[in-house]
């Protein structure tokens, strides 16, 4: 009898525990060009970022992913729950100065952008060089607010420890400014912008005051630093309707998590500037990386 099917069985064990590419895979310090070669395959992209540094992960050579981290905000609500310490509360004016400092320059670094090769997405390789890239960038927390770690938890995986979003109080105001001038839902820019544009000039100009209202009372970006006040006038003069509208969705309507990453490598002066994708398992997520393992690696690469 002849059979048209044939069924076999297999075990585990038949089959590489890892992909055979994988140990040809490195983490290394990149530059924007990196960015600039994957951010159309990012959901959101962006062009520029202040004082970033890159870190790129390579394949025998070739490009397939790239970290981004940036400065951190001087103040952040997120960052506040899970650091309660380094909240500005009365100290003097120097003291604060002094913590924004440390903030900005010495203690936190923040990923922007994480971007991988759509060809090798579902391999691990997004915690795993994120993680490395963390251990590589001196600061001693590095930070992620993330949307996408609702859904996917690649940060989480990379030994990142989150907390919960605080209230969603400026959702409502935000919702009750756009019920006020428009009918369409606030979170459709497209729709919102439509129906913007048939407004006569003076009921755009209201719309847009009174949206700005709400963005500088919840954009603590915006009001931090010196001559913040003539900055917040500036802004009610400069920005356009289009930009207020965006902005908003960005700072009322979207649900990105806080997380944040105690580097156990920072303050080491030789930590390499080159690290195989597979250190990410020398050693545990939040130990020191493992050196011996490093040497081992250099020699074998030499060869």
């Amino acid at each position: 009898m002849q059979h048209d099917v044939i069924i076999e069985r297999h075990k585990a064990s038949d089959f590489p525990s890892r992909l055979p590419f994988m140990d040809r895979i490195v983490v290394k310090k990149g530059s924007v060009e990196d960015w600039h070669a994957l951010k159309s395959l990012h959901y959101k992209a962006g062009n520029s970022f202040g004082a970033a540094e890159y870190y790129r992960c390579e394949l025998d050579g070739n490009l397939i992913g790239v970290v981004v981290i940036v400065y951190p905000q001087l103040l952040l609500a997120e960052r506040h729950l899970m650091f309660p310490k380094m909240a500005p509360g009365t100290e003097t004016k120097l003291t604060n100065t002094y913590r924004g400092k440390m903030v900005t320059k010495r203690w936190f670094g923040t990923i922007s952008r994480c971007v991988l090769d759509t060809m090798y997405r579902g391999c691990g390789i997004s915690y795993q060089m994120i993680n490395l890239a963390c251990r590589m960038h001196d600061r001693e927390v590095i930070e992620i607010k993330s949307a996408m770690s609702k859904y996917n938890p690649f940060a989480m995986k990379a030994g990142f420890k989150f907390v919960k979003p605080p209230a969603p109080q400026k959702r409502r105001d935000a919702l009750k400014a756009f019920s006020l001038y428009v009918e369409s839902d606030p979170t459709d820019v497209d729709a919102v912008m439509a129906e913007i544009a048939n407004f006569s000039p003076s009921l755009r100009e209201r719309t847009r005051k009174a949206l700005i209202d709400v963005y500088f009372k919840h954009s603590s970006r915006d009001k931090a630093g010196k001559n913040n006040k003539k900055r917040v006038q500036d802004f009610y003069v400069t920005m356009t309707i289009e930009e207020v509208v965006a902005g908003l969705q960005d700072l009322c309507f979207s649900t990105a998590i806080y997380g944040a990453y105690k580097n156990p490598d920072y303050g080491n002066a030789s930590m390499p500037k080159e690290l195989p994708i597979e250190a990410f398992y020398w050693q545990g997520m939040n130990e020191p990386l493992n050196m011996e393992k490093f040497r081992e690696w250099k020699k074998v690469k030499s060869a």
